[in-house]
């Protein structure tokens, strides 16, 4: 068992090791720039990853008109059952499983098997030494946290966070949520 996770470790390195050649060859492309490599490399995995990424928001899509057209019977069972939240939860199951509905829509989670140990074997070729004392931009150091792209990463995931709360009242006060058209996202 121990030379299985050495194995797996190992294969692990040549991922990162392979990113961080793609990088350094992106690097080269744009004239030295590690940052305008590490870029390059980001866009570059984003659209690769593209196709993937439309096909499960299309069905996440679907699965959010299949479960608004469950509406009806899904406040009734709430009218019915909603004291008691067992109950609730076993007889809104039964519903879905009746109707054919998923809890969440297929390949989402392989999605992210496939899209996680990507990102994450850029983000350590970045970190193990790519990006040790390189600049881009206003960033002094690219393996280093910068302030204002923390800052910009918060404010976005807190706006994020905000409308997704706002739907979600929206959705329990029966009220239409903020549509989302997923064929004209510009991703």
């Amino acid at each position: 068992q121990r030379y299985q996770s050495e194995d797996l470790m190992d294969a692990w390195a040549v991922v990162v090791g392979l990113f961080r050649e793609l990088v350094f060859s992106a690097a080269h492309l744009f004239g030295g720039s590690i940052g305008a490599g590490v870029l390059a490399v980001s866009v570059a995995t984003r659209l690769a990853l593209l196709p993937l990424t439309l096909r499960v928001a299309r069905r996440v899509r679907e699965h959010q008109q299949r479960v608004r057209a469950l509406a009806p019977e899904l406040e009734r069972l709430r009218r019915r059952y909603g004291s008691d939240r067992a109950r609730l939860a076993e007889e809104t199951m039964t519903l879905y499983r009746r109707r054919g509905v998923r809890l969440m829509p297929g390949g989402v989670f392989g999605s992210m098997a496939l899209q996680l140990p990507i990102s994450l074997a850029l983000y350590q070729a970045v970190a193990q030494g790519i990006g040790r004392g390189a600049r881009f931009l206003w960033i002094r150091d690219l393996a280093a946290p910068d302030p204002t792209v923390a800052a910009v990463a918060a404010t976005l995931a807190g706006f994020a966070a905000t409308t997704g709360d706002i739907v979600a009242i929206q959705d329990a006060m029966g009220e239409d949520p903020v549509p989302v058209d997923y064929g004209k996202v510009p991703w």
